[in-house]
């Protein structure tokens, strides 16, 4: 007796029973367009004997409606493996159901999804690049990666640099260029790469340790909330950010009583965001409340 579960397209599920087995592939046939996945139950023939019994023209249906029935087809055709890879969604990783796939199906394999990387033993560079490039995270996937390979790595996520050990200056640079967060996982970056990664995003400076004054100063100019992440900014660098909107005082700590009194001229309300204004900066805010 032979017993195989096909699922539909609608989501249902059948089992199919005979001692013939023709007449499972003779359904299979008469249904293909409504059928999602065969599959043998345990027990007598093989499970891919009914799709094996398909023409090629009727399994590639069978495959663009459902890619993983590959799995099933002894011996597929590069154009049937191909066909399932192009019709796997971005999140399949198709090539575990495909043996012995050629370089032709592997490259379009992880082009379609980089984790298909993982079933492939020793890819070349190029597969490796390719990968890459469609899912960056693959990289900590990758034995012993080239140079090459580390650098494409954080040219397309520069947040990769944290798993490289020693990165060169140039991928140092790509990383900050991608995603100047990045920096957070950089040790000792040269100036040039603080300002990078500032001028792209002020709040970055708060992944850098020691800035220098250049480098703080783009930072709130970029965005002047900056100063938040800024340890004892200068009153001058205070009174800048103040000057350019008052209610940024409540990311100050410990403004002196210039910067008090400047962001209250702006606009009395932001005494609510000093805490303990002086009584200078009280007397500042009666008068221009009673106005």
């Amino acid at each position: 007796m032979v017993k195989f579960r096909v699922t539909l397209t609608d989501g249902s599920k059948k089992i199919l029973k005979s001692n013939d087995k023709q007449k499972i592939a003779d359904y299979v046939k008469d249904n293909l367009l409504n059928i999602k996945e065969v599959v043998q139950l345990k027990d007598t023939i093989k499970s891919d004997d009914s799709i094996n019994s398909l023409s090629e023209e009727e399994q590639i249906k069978l495959i663009q409606n459902r890619p993983i029935n590959i799995k099933f087809i002894e011996n597929p055709s590069e154009k049937l493996q191909l066909i399932a890879v192009k019709n796997s969604t971005d999140h399949d990783t198709i090539l575990k159901y495909i043996k012995n796939p050629s370089e032709k199906i592997k490259l379009a394999a992880v082009k379609k999804n980089g984790n298909n990387l993982k079933y492939i033993k020793n890819p070349s560079e190029k597969l490796q690049l390719a990968a890459i490039d469609q899912h960056p995270g693959i990289f900590n996937y990758i034995d012993n990666p080239s140079e090459k390979i580390k650098l494409a790595a954080v040219k397309r996520y520069g947040e990769m640099i944290k798993y490289i050990d020693n990165p060169s200056e140039e991928m140092k640079l790509e990383a900050v260029k991608d995603d100047g967060g990045a920096i957070e996982y950089i040790d000792n970056p040269s100036e040039e790469l603080q300002l990078i990664a500032v001028k792209g995003n002020g709040f970055n400076i708060q992944y850098i340790k020691n800035p220098t004054e250049k480098v703080k100063w783009a930072a709130i100019k970029e965005n002047f909330y900056a100063i938040e992440y800024i340890d004892n900014p200068s009153e001058e660098m205070q009174l800048a950010v103040v000057e350019q909107y008052g209610g940024v005082i409540d990311v100050i700590k410990n403004p002196s009583e210039a910067v008090q009194l400047a962001a209250v001229r702006q606009n009395p309300d932001f005494i609510e965001d000093i805490k303990n204004p002086t009584e200078k900066v009280k007397q500042l805010y009666r008068k221009l409340a009673n106005r």
